[in-house]
C-alpha cells in the first residue's frame, strides 16, 4: 500500500490505493493520535469508510464491551497517543467522506451511517 510516505505533519495523509474483490480504497495513514500507524480506508467507488479505533461508535457497543470501556480510565491515561491529534484525526476523517450517508465501519461498535451519530 505505501504507495508514498505518510506526512505524519499532517492528522492524515493519503500512503496508496487497495484493490480487492473489485472494491477500489484510498488508504491514509494516521499521524499517531490514537496509535501509530493507524489507516483508514475510503471506498473510492462506494460511500464507504473503515475507520479503525480512530472512529468508534460507544452507541454500538455490546453489553461487554460497553462494561469493560468503563475500567479505560483505570486501566491507562488515555485511549490515545495524543488526544488534541486523535480529535484532529477524527476530523479529518469525517472530512473525507462523501456524504452524511457514508456507510462507517469503525474499530470498536456496531457499523452506522456518519448522520446517524
Amino acid at each position: 500500500i505505501n504507495e508514498q510516505e505518510p506526512d505524519l505533519t499532517q492528522p492524515l495523509s493519503f500512503i496508496g490505493v487497495f484493490e480487492f474483490e473489485g472494491l477500489k480504497f484510498d488508504v491514509y495513514e494516521g499521524a499517531g493520535g490514537h496509535a501509530k500507524g493507524e489507516i483508514v480506508a475510503k471506498g473510492s467507488n462506494n460511500d464507504l469508510l473503515i475507520t479503525g479505533d480512530i472512529l468508534v461508535n460507544a452507541k454500538g457497543f455490546l453489553p461487554e464491551q460497553a462494561e469493560f470501556n468503563l475500567l479505560s480510565p483505570y486501566l491507562m491515561t488515555s485511549v490515545n497517543m495524543d488526544s488534541t491529534l486523535a480529535s484532529a484525526e477524527r476530523r479529518a476523517v469525517v472530512s473525507l467522506a462523501k456524504s452524511s450517508n457514508s456507510f462507517v465501519l469503525p474499530g470498536h461498535g456496531t457499523p452506522f451511517r456518519l448522520g446517524e451519530r
